[in-house]
């Protein structure tokens, strides 16, 4: 038995569980910390092909990761895994700042993109100009709070 293509939708877990042609419906019970916590409904497709689908258990929403395990309950091979990691938000959120530097720099680009189009640059202005952009991001980083890489 097999299980693949293992994905969560709409807080539904969902595989394909392949078996040989013309075995039973497999039962499929799913685990969180060794405990059996929920069993997956299955449904034939074709033969030998069933759809597996499970709501997401609550054990495995607690602080930190969890590992929600899919067994065979006949022999209790593990067919699949699927972990889950929450908690509190990541100080200063990382992923805002990134999208925010990300926004900034592609304004930056498309105000030099739109003065050379504009005006011909001399081969000697680009580094001046890069050099300032890049003063420009380091002044805006320490003014975040935030330490500019090192240029080693």
């Amino acid at each position: 038995m097999r299980l693949d293509g293992l994905t969560l939708t709409h807080g539904m877990l969902e595989g394909q569980l392949t078996v040989a042609e013309g075995a039973p419906t497999p039962m499929v019970d799913l685990t969180v910390d060794g405990t059996t916590v929920s069993q997956a409904d299955v449904q034939p497709t074709a033969p030998g092909a069933f759809l597996m689908r499970a709501p997401v258990p609550e054990a495995a929403l607690d602080e930190g990761v969890s590992t929600v395990v899919f067994q065979d309950r006949a022999t209790r091979v593990v067919l699949g895994r699927y972990v889950f990691r929450s908690g509190g938000p990541v100080d200063g959120d990382v992923v805002a700042e990134l999208d925010a530097l990300a926004a900034e720099v592609a304004a930056l680009k498309r105000a030099f993109m739109s003065d050379a189009a504009d005006r011909k640059l001399r081969a000697a202005d680009k580094p001046l100009i890069i050099e300032e952009v890049v003063t420009d991001i380091l002044r805006h980083l320490a003014g975040a709070g935030k330490t500019p890489p090192r240029s080693d």
